[in-house]
């Protein structure tokens, strides 16, 4: 039996953020997959934990995204202790800085490399490696790991749009690590690079998020087929020997009985915070990828299909079968009754 799992990031729009976002929205396919599914839902810290629980690897002081992702990027992790350093901007607000989403960045590839060789030249007495397979990813490689207990960090996507003077690395060398966030800080803020791109207008890269600590884990596999083109799930993919597919910008399923299509679209409107963008992102994906597996389900090309999603600290899935299908007493709900049904179940948990 064929099993195709729709990991969607970003499904629905966050509580804390615009209780309206889907209202209005219609999603046929989608409504009927959700409508007529088994649901499981479970707490999950956040979308590394989910990916890296699918493929067996164990929590280390952080998620170790840092070293699998790079593996993703075409690097090659070997035994030492990664970080993410992903470059931002950070925006004084009152007495707090703001980290803003990285994709307003638009880093070239000249600047990214002329900024990690400042990094390295500036951190090479402790010992730091900073690289840059891409613009917008940067990654640092330590002499060692941090002394136990190791710090722990907190995702970039968290950090997006909050004050970092709440967020920085915890743990026993969280001082040094506070120094360091200060260190990169000054020497950023000074560099060419970033003259230039503030005489033109251009937002300034004045900082770096250290985050997804680790070293590189075993994995395994339930998967015979992986679409992706976040590198985590494609450096997940890599350790456990399967080469993953990219997502193509038509649809279309890769070939096998287990299949992990991960869909990032949605997730990187909701970073931007667009509402408008995110709506039609989903119209797209309701097209490309919701009404394909469900006619597969209808014509018995698809046997099992999952809809899953990380929202507010807890996974939702809900697996629909050809027979499951069949139940037309439960009507399709438009994605906002879902949103809803959500956010009830979290403040029931809340005050259990």
């Amino acid at each position: 039996m064929r099993t195709v799992t729709l990991f969607v990031p970003s499904l629905f729009w966050p509580e804390t953020g615009d209780t309206d976002a889907s209202s209005g929205l219609r999603l046929p396919a989608l409504e009927t997959l959700l409508s007529r599914g088994t649901t499981a839902d479970s707490t999950c810290e956040n979308e590394p934990a989910w990916l890296c629980g699918r493929f067996g690897v164990q929590k280390q002081a952080d998620w170790p995204v840092a070293p699998l992702a790079f593996a993703g990027d075409g690097g090659d992790p070997g035994a030492g202790y990664w970080l993410r350093a992903d470059p931002v901007h950070l925006h004084v607000h009152n007495d707090g800085l703001i980290l803003l989403a990285p994709e307003t960045l638009e880093i070239v590839e000249d600047e990214s490399r002329e900024l990690t060789g400042a990094l390295n030249r500036q951190f090479e007495a402790e010992g730091f490696v900073f690289h840059a397979p891409h613009p917008r990813r940067w990654y640092v490689k330590m002499p060692q790991a941090p002394r136990a207990p190791k710090i722990r960090t907190i995702t970039l996507k968290q950090a997006i749009g909050r004050d970092v003077n709440r967020l920085l690395p915890e743990g026993e060398e969280r001082l040094r690590w506070h120094r360091i966030f200060n260190e990169v800080q000054m020497l950023l803020h000074a560099h060419p690079v970033n003259m230039a791109r503030e005489e033109r207008g251009a937002t300034v890269v004045n900082s770096v998020w250290f985050w997804g600590g680790g070293t590189l884990p075993a994995s395994s596999s339930p998967f015979d087929a992986i679409q992706s083109d976040d590198r985590l799930a494609m450096g997940l993919a890599k350790t456990a020997g399967i080469m993953p597919a990219p997502l193509p910008a038509d649809g279309g399923l890769a070939t096998g009985n287990n299949s992990l299509v991960d869909i990032r679209d949605a997730e990187r409107e909701l970073i931007r915070g667009n509402v408008a963008s995110w709506r039609a992102v989903l119209e797209k994906l309701e097209t490309r990828w919701f009404v394909p597996v469900l006619d597969g389900l209808r014509v018995g090309r698809i046997g099992r299909a999952v809809v899953a999603t990380v929202t507010d600290g807890r996974r939702h899935e809900w697996s629909v079968t050809r027979g499951s299908l069949w139940r037309i007493w439960k009507r399709p709900r438009p994605l906002a009754y879902h949103a809803r049904s959500i956010l009830h179940q979290h403040a029931s948990d809340l005050l259990a």
